[in-house]
């Protein structure tokens, strides 16, 4: 058996999956030549699926400023929202994202 291609990964960043074209293949005059698949049948194929890593997913908290103090003297509460941000072009994404992060 020999991987002949592989494809694309799944995902555009962190862990996804390529799918391989795999054959079987003699060698004759040094070089590979494509034989029917009744030849390795004996031999243990690889997987025409693995797994791949593209790119590191660089999501991230982004926090906005506080607000104003609720009480203009003592005790009050002030507030600002914390937001997911995606890897591609910065833009809010789900929450679940960056839950591997310590938040903020």
């Amino acid at each position: 058996w020999k991987v002949m291609s592989l494809g694309p990964c799944s995902a555009s960043c962190g862990l996804g999956t390529a799918r391989r074209s795999v054959a079987c293949v003699q060698l004759d005059q040094a070089q590979d030549v494509e034989v029917d698949e009744v030849a390795c049948a004996a031999l243990v194929r690889p997987q025409a699926s693995v797994p791949c890593l593209s790119a590191d997913c660089t999501y991230h908290w982004h926090v906005e400023a506080w607000t104003e103090c609720s009480v203009s003297c003592g005790d009050g509460i002030q507030r600002r929202r914390d937001t997911c941000l995606g890897p591609q072009a910065q833009v809010p994404v789900p929450t679940d994202l960056c839950q591997h992060l310590p938040k903020p």
